[in-house]
């Protein structure tokens, strides 16, 4: 199950989940960086996050996972969407645990205006379930180091 957290309970989870921030994060973030922004923005409500929970085999909950979302608009053409910032595991997640997911993420874009939910990923188990839900798959993210000089191919 996928559960919003309210900003003010965030502060209960924070460790957890920026360890898993620095994690997914792809190679491309500047990793000097810390994650003060990302947490005033979810503190302030411009971000979300959402905890998965199950239940052991005591009936006790246990979170087993979290997603980091925000609403963004394309300054260009207005296209509102709802970015998946991050999303991090530390339990093997069933299909359907994945599926309820993306489900409970479709009714919140929805309910915000969205148009699409858009993420990156090199997670090749959630590559596959996305393509098998009809989704797409196919950008790749291109990034070049502004430092470097172009001398050769």
């Amino acid at each position: 199950m996928l559960v919003k957290l309210l900003p003010t309970q965030v502060s209960q989870y924070w460790d957890i989940i920026a360890g898993g921030i620095r994690k997914a994060r792809p190679p491309e973030a500047d990793g000097r960086r810390d994650l003060a922004g990302v947490l005033q923005a979810i503190l302030a409500g411009a971000m979300d996050v959402w905890l998965s929970t199950s239940r052991d085999r005591h009936g006790k909950e246990v979170v087993n996972g979290f997603v980091v979302s925000a609403v963004t608009i394309d300054q260009f053409d207005g296209t509102q969407y709802l970015l998946i910032y991050s999303v991090h595991a530390w339990a093997s997640a069933s299909d359907l645990a994945y599926m309820s997911a993306l489900e409970t993420l479709k009714r919140h874009a929805r309910s915000r205006g969205c148009s699409k939910i858009v993420g990156y990923t090199k997670d090749s188990r959630i590559i596959e379930l996305i393509k098998a839900l009809g989704g797409g798959t196919d950008y790749v993210v291109i990034t070049v180091e502004v430092g470097d000089e172009v001398d050769k191919l």
